[in-house]
């Protein structure tokens, strides 16, 4: 007769799986630590662009800070943020999924350990 513990360590990922799955994480946080530094740097040049450049300035005068806020930071000019912020939507999404996943096997094997003790316990 199959135990519990048997089953379960049936349905546990390979440590390949585990290693590849960690591998596979790190490379998402690094892309994710790039994006979101591409990001930063775009919206540095936007806001001195915007603050230097005269085709910009209202009356003879750069704009506030608050109307950059509002009308660039997002977007950019010309919306030379928007794919990458949705590339970085991507990215976090995924690396989410992948670190849900990682959790998932995680606790498969804290259940692997605990039928393998009750059944050590119970004979």
């Amino acid at each position: 007769m199959e135990t519990n513990s048997k089953k379960i360590l049936a349905a546990l990922p390979e440590w390949e799986d585990f290693m590849g799955l960690a591998e596979e994480i790190k490379k998402l946080y690094v892309h994710r630590m790039s994006l979101e530094n591409k990001i930063k740097t775009t919206e540095s040049e936007n806001f001195r662009k915007i603050m230097s450049d005269f085709q910009f300035f209202v009356h003879g005068k750069p704009v506030p800070v608050s109307f950059y806020d509002n009308a660039y930071k997002h977007t950019g000019i010309e919306n030379n943020l928007v794919n990458i912020r949705g590339e970085l939507a991507e990215v976090v999404a995924l690396l989410e999924q992948k670190r849900n996943v990682f959790e998932i096997y995680n606790r498969m094997l804290e259940m692997y350990k605990t039928a393998v003790y009750q059944e050590k316990v119970n004979v």
